[in-house]
């Protein structure tokens, strides 16, 4: 009697973590869709720690939404660094940064763009 509960009890939180782990991808969309990568990385984070309590595989998932993210972060990043290098702001290479670091993970080459930023500064 006692393993029948407990096994129903597992059953009811793992369907919690799944539940959560749904939840926390659906944040993470909403985040790489509004080009905010950083706080969908922490959503991702969650939505796999939730996912592993709950058996599921979500890493296809996960990539597709980390790369769409990061596109799209980059893309951002890109232009606030134009930006930022026009009006001579100094926070410019943090920009810069964080376009390289996400073309990098996307296998993408933006040596030009970059380049095309930082003449800005001159």
């Amino acid at each position: 009697m006692v393993n029948a509960s407990l096994n129903g009890r597992q059953k009811a939180e793992r369907e919690g973590y799944r539940i959560k782990a749904r939840y926390e991808l659906e944040k993470a969309d909403a985040f790489a869709f509004m080009s905010l990568p950083i706080t969908m990385d922490r959503h991702l984070r969650d939505a796999c720690e939730y996912s592993q309590s709950a058996e599921m595989d979500i890493s296809a998932r996960v990539e597709e939404i980390r790369r769409e993210g990061y596109d799209n972060g980059m893309l951002r990043a890109l232009v606030a660094a134009k930006r930022f290098a026009g009006e001579g702001k100094p926070s410019v290479e943090i920009q810069f940064k964080r376009a390289l670091f996400y073309a990098a993970y996307l296998g993408k080459d933006i040596s030009q763009e970059v380049a095309d930023a930082k003449n800005l500064l001159q």
